[in-house]
């Protein structure tokens, strides 16, 4: 549940990336460049908070034992 509600976060964020990137940049190629960074940045963001949602979910287990 924790993930699903960080990814859903993660998701608004960068589709208002996203949509700032259609609305403003007018030139193809800086757009679609810039659609990729931000596609990317998502991969990475998610990444990272499922490996430190899971890292400290095992700790928190640790701990209570």
């Amino acid at each position: 549940m924790i993930k699903s509600f960080a990814h859903d976060t993660v998701d608004a964020v960068q589709k208002t990336k996203l949509q700032f990137v259609s609305t403003f940049v007018k030139h193809e190629g800086l757009a679609e460049t810039m659609t990729k960074y931000v596609e990317a940045q998502s991969q990475y963001t998610k990444s990272a908070l499922n490996t430190n949602i899971d890292a400290l979910t095992d700790i928190s287990l640790a701990l209570v034992k």
